[in-house]
């Protein structure tokens, strides 16, 4: 399989997620994001450090569902 058949099969397995988000999820997928907004100015603010796996979490929040 060539590169554009594989990103072609993953823009449609990420579209297929998209679509199977229930509003539910999205509220859920929302509200996670909120709390990933709200940590990262609480350690920016504060000087704070990121462990590596909440620095992993954190940036995995914007691949959550879309509002």
């Amino acid at each position: 399989m060539g590169t554009a058949a594989r990103s072609a099969a993953a823009a449609l397995l990420l579209l297929s997620a998209v679509a199977a988000c229930t509003p539910r999820q999205q509220q859920r997928a929302e509200a996670r994001r909120e709390y990933g907004r709200r940590r990262t100015g609480i350690k920016a603010k504060y000087r704070l450090t990121v462990t590596p796996p909440e620095k992993q979490a954190l940036q995995e929040l914007p691949a959550t569902c879309p509002a």
